[in-house]
């Protein structure tokens, strides 16, 4: 899965591959898939600043309970705020559902 992310070369192919691939397998992906999954998705910029992904991230999180508490979310959301060009790529909605707080500047 996370293949199809990396490989993913538009905007609307990176939202296509989400909503009917991701967000409906998102109950059977293991453990050990999320890192490689959530890792595709913020570094390739179709995946990360396509319009509806922050949308799918949160989904994703919503229907994938088996993986609720991982780090690899909070490793996502710290990544994809670091690359983020405009704050609706911040993927808040996300940020929320996990509890993410930012590390206070020093």
């Amino acid at each position: 899965m996370a293949d199809i992310l990396a490989a993913a070369g538009s905007y609307r192919t990176a939202e296509h591959f989400a909503e009917s691939v991701v967000i409906p397998l998102a109950g059977f992906i293991q453990p050990a898939q999320l890192e490689g999954i959530l890792t595709a998705w913020a570094e390739n910029q179709e995946c990360r600043a396509a319009a509806k992904m922050p949308e799918f991230a949160a989904l994703f999180w919503t229907k994938a309970s088996q993986l609720h508490g991982l780090a690899a979310w909070a490793e996502f959301v710290k990544r994809v705020r670091e690359l983020a060009e405009t704050d609706w790529y911040r993927y808040d909605e996300l940020a929320a559902h996990i509890g993410y707080r930012e590390a206070a500047a020093s």
